[in-house]
């Protein structure tokens, strides 16, 4: 059968589009995650390619998220679409504090167990972080957080999964249909998250 150069030209490109795909999908089948890094703060870590990062004046939340004690909020990984229904959300971020009052139980073993598959100590860029957990709710509203703490050089650093929004109660004689963020997407972000994480030097922030 003869081909024409066209025809062969449409193949070839065709051809190359099919193996990028086959090379961005990776062996498991699942996209690749995508990189960040830091040479500001000195660290990077990869997130899902169905998630989005921030930095910079750009990590700003709700008020409620706010994390006493945790100091400064360098990055957040986030939900790249929102349904339009959805009321709750979560966000896993990376937080330095330097404030020896923070450094002092920054390590601290404050539960001394694991849950929800989570250690107690897990081994996150080189250290062991030690598991902490919080729940807060009121006014219709929830904030629950499970973060991984350690202390190195003088700042305590944190990797948080944070999961938040209105509870679904207020809604059920409204007639208004509702939906939440998915617990094992949210999951997912923070153990690839967690998993990446690396103090790194010299890296162009990007």
């Amino acid at each position: 059968m003869i081909f024409s150069k066209a025809r062969l030209l449409l193949l070839s490109l065709v051809s190359s589009a099919l193996l990028v795909f086959a090379a961005e999908q990776g062996c498991s089948g699942r996209s690749a995650p995508r990189t960040y890094s830091s040479d500001k703060n000195g660290f990077s870590l990869q997130y899902p390619r169905f998630s989005s990062i921030a930095d910079g004046a750009d990590v700003r939340t709700q008020a409620y998220m706010a994390c006493e004690g945790c100091g400064e909020k360098l990055a957040r990984v986030f939900q790249r679409s929102r349904k339009a229904d959805q009321i709750s959300d979560y966000e896993v971020s990376v937080w330095k504090s330097t404030a020896a009052a923070d450094n002092g139980q920054c390590g601290s073993d404050a539960q001394g167990r694991g849950q929800d598959g989570f250690p107690a100590v897990m081994k996150v860029g080189g250290l062991e972080f030690i598991l902490h957990t919080a729940s807060d709710a009121g006014m219709s509203h929830f904030a629950d957080t499970t973060e991984y703490r350690a202390v190195r050089d003088g700042a305590c650093w944190q990797v948080q999964l944070c999961e938040y929004g209105s509870l679904a109660a207020p809604y059920k004689d409204t007639g208004r249909t509702v939906s939440n963020f998915s617990k094992k997407e949210a999951r997912e972000v923070f153990r690839a998250v967690l998993r990446s994480f690396r103090f790194e030097e010299n890296r162009r922030s990007r």
